[in-house]
């Protein structure tokens, strides 16, 4: 299963391990679990095989979601950015227009690694510009 097959799917769990590294760079790791029950590693690239895991490895990460949240709501996911200047993970736009993504390092004590959650594309295009691809459109967007 390729990147694209994301499109469409419903997520029923994101789990995060984030392992510090004092005086250096902590590091973080997202899975995300499909309502198919497949669990796959945070996808790095449009053009990337989904790296499936076992529930065993889910084992000691933490939830991001809490019941109450999946209860409430659906997190179906709509499309994928990946940003032209930068060397980042992708970010993972959900049918109620939030974004997430993985932060692999980031400098200890920081909080920075592991899930990266946005509320809106305002606050996605502010922190890191305008100049993006969407999976869906394949388009550079200006």
């Amino acid at each position: 299963m390729n990147t694209a097959a994301l499109i469409g799917k419903i997520i029923t769990g994101i789990f995060e391990k984030v392992t510090p590294e004092f005086g250096g760079l902590d590091t973080g790791e997202v899975v995300i679990q499909l309502n198919t029950g497949e669990i796959i590693k945070f996808p790095f690239d449009f053009d990337d095989e989904l790296q499936l895991i076992s529930q065993d490895e889910v084992i000691g990460m933490e939830s991001v979601f809490n019941q109450e949240d999946l209860n409430k709501a659906t997190y179906k996911i709509t499309d994928l950015l990946k940003f032209n200047e930068f060397e980042s993970s992708l970010f993972i736009e959900l049918e109620n227009g939030t974004y997430f993504s993985e932060v692999l390092v980031s400098p200890h004590g920081t909080g920075m690694a592991g899930f990266y959650l946005l509320n809106d594309l305002n606050k996605l295009e502010s922190l890191f510009g305008k100049n993006y691809i969407r999976l869906t459109l394949n388009t550079l967007k200006r």
